[in-house]
């Protein structure tokens, strides 16, 4: 049976609005105001909650916009219901992150219409969680063993011969053996270094996000130029670097701005051949600051493109790569946190093209 939490400060509606549910098979829990509603939600985590705006103590909005910044709660459906039937009252809603808006006085019908779909809505969401925890489990299960075992036993098997043979080996296959070992360290570091970094974004407090948005711009032009050649000339293809960018700013710190933007270009020389073209495009649109990177690789159907996310690989068996799909992840993320969007394109055996668009910057 589904639980539904009612806040409402007169104690009429606040009965009425209990009977109802509780008669259409729904079971309840009250509260007066905003603050002690915020600690029954916290406390039994209902199914969805139903709650006045215009209330002492703490209202209806200041509610809403605390019960978005808890983990535990942050997902519950908060149906919000007024007297107040203003355009600037309803976008200030949904803008704090309302599923839905009442105007009272409410008739049943309605009411019970919206709770029905809000708690459809959220089972759907639910489903869709499950199906891509189930399918981050299946990847991990996969290609974590792979991933650090690989470099492992690299960094195991060549240490060891190179303590018990390595005074009778020439000395140009001891440097090659020292070049294994620490590319195999690179690996694991570089695939540490991305859990972590996912970590960290996944656990930014509302202070830290909220001061993304107060960062000062960042001119593109010489990061871009830096960390291409940076990069090309790692993977030995420098002159299948083709750069086409102007002058552009956005609203990000260059950290935050450097992993976003060499995860995706290593993907890029990644999953290409050499003498194929890496292009990075840059420039101001109407719409805002927009970023691209193309190459000529492998590609995806339109199938694998939409079933992209964290830890998703595809035909690992046919090409060789390297990494959990982390990258693409931590890009989507950080364009998220810093408001822009990233969509990518892709033809099959005819490469990608993943596009950055940043809010403007004023």
């Amino acid at each position: 049976m589904k639980r539904i939490l009612i806040i409402e400060d007169d104690l009429n509606s606040r009965h009425m609005i209990r009977v109802v549910l509780e008669q259409a098979g729904y079971e309840t829990s009250t509260a007066g105001n905003g603050k002690e509603g915020l600690r029954i939600a916290q406390t039994l985590l209902p199914d969805l909650i139903l709650s006045d705006i215009m209330m002492d103590v703490m209202d209806g909005y200041s509610f809403l916009e605390v019960l978005r910044e808890k983990e535990a709660t942050a997902t519950i459906p908060v149906i919000l219901m007024t007297g107040l039937s203003t355009r600037d009252s309803m976008r200030k809603s949904m803008n704090l992150g309302a599923d839905d808006y009442l105007t009272k006085p409410i008739a049943v019908p309605d009411l019970l219409q919206a709770i029905e779909t809000r708690l459809s809505k959220q089972l759907v969401f639910k489903q869709e969680v499950d199906r891509k925890l189930q399918s981050i489990k299946k990847s991990l299960n996969q290609n974590l063993p792979h991933e650090i075992n690989t470099p492992l036993s690299t960094l195991v098997g060549v240490s060891h011969l190179l303590r018990t043979e390595g005074l009778d080996l020439p000395g140009e296959e001891v440097a090659e053996m020292a070049s294994w070992i620490h590319e195999a360290a690179l690996r694991l570091q570089h695939l540490f270094e991305n859990f972590l970094f996912l970590h960290h974004l996944d656990t930014l407090s509302h202070a830290e996000h909220a001061a993304l948005k107060q960062t000062l711009p960042l001119a593109l032009l010489l990061p871009i130029e830096e960390y291409s050649y940076q990069i090309a000339r790692k993977h030995d293809r420098e002159a299948d670097l083709v750069l086409q960018i102007s002058p552009v700013s956005i609203q990000m710190d260059e950290q935050y701005f450097k992993k976003l933007f060499s995860e995706l270009l290593e993907n890029a020389f990644k999953f290409s051949k050499p003498n194929d073209a890496v292009t990075v495009t840059a420039g101001s649109t109407p719409e805002g600051p927009q970023l691209s990177i193309s190459d000529l690789g492998y590609g995806m159907s339109a199938e694998q493109v939409d079933a992209v996310d964290t830890f998703q690989q595809f035909e690992r068996d046919h090409y060789e790569q390297q990494g959990l799909g982390l990258g693409l992840a931590l890009a989507k993320r950080i364009m998220f946190l810093h408001q822009g969007m990233l969509s990518l394109t892709s033809t099959p055996l005819q490469g990608t093209t993943i596009t950055l668009h940043f809010p403007k910057t004023f």
